[in-house]
């Protein structure tokens, strides 16, 4: 549970993000455009570095990211374009069940970056004009719902 003190933003570790990520000629911008459809959490995304252990990717986002959490290891995100709302609460297990009893939202926009910790459900929703396009890095085990990404209902108020 969080602490009642803790902000959305201290929880997340809100940061102005490394301005490299967002030039003009940066290697985000030619992956999106051969990015492929993540139907499962309703992106597309495409690789821009890394290994399997810890991978950059790139990540249009239409509508919203499908809510889901991860066991092992926190993910990092820049928000290279656009901006939108990210909600997001700690995971405990209610009776057998993956829960989030207090949700948090945060407001993010471009030039933002945060770190989801493992263990916290997480739904990024676009409220923009223009497309929500992020840069994350993860294990690539977080890619894969046999591995660990675990698929919740959409947090409260997200259709």
């Amino acid at each position: 549970m969080l602490n009642v003190n803790t902000s959305p933003e201290q929880t997340l570790n809100l940061r102005p993000m490394d301005s490299s990520l967002a030039a003009t000629n940066a290697p985000w911008r030619e992956k999106l455009a051969s990015a492929t459809a993540d139907e499962i959490v309703g992106i597309k995304h495409a690789a821009v570095g890394g290994d399997e252990k810890w991978r950059e990717h790139v990540a249009s986002i239409p509508k919203r990211v499908g809510c889901h959490f991860h066991k092992h290891g926190g993910e990092d995100y820049s928000i290279v374009q656009g901006s939108g709302v990210m909600h997001f609460g700690k995971v405990e297990t209610i009776d057998g069940k993956p829960t989030v009893t207090s949700w948090l939202k945060l407001d993010v926009k471009t030039g933002d970056a945060f770190t989801i910790p493992e263990g916290y459900a997480h739904q990024l929703v676009s409220t923009g004009e223009k497309e929500l396009v992020i840069v994350f890095a993860c294990p690539d085990s977080h890619l894969n719902d046999s591995q660990d990404r675990t698929i919740l209902a959409n947090a409260p108020g997200v259709l």
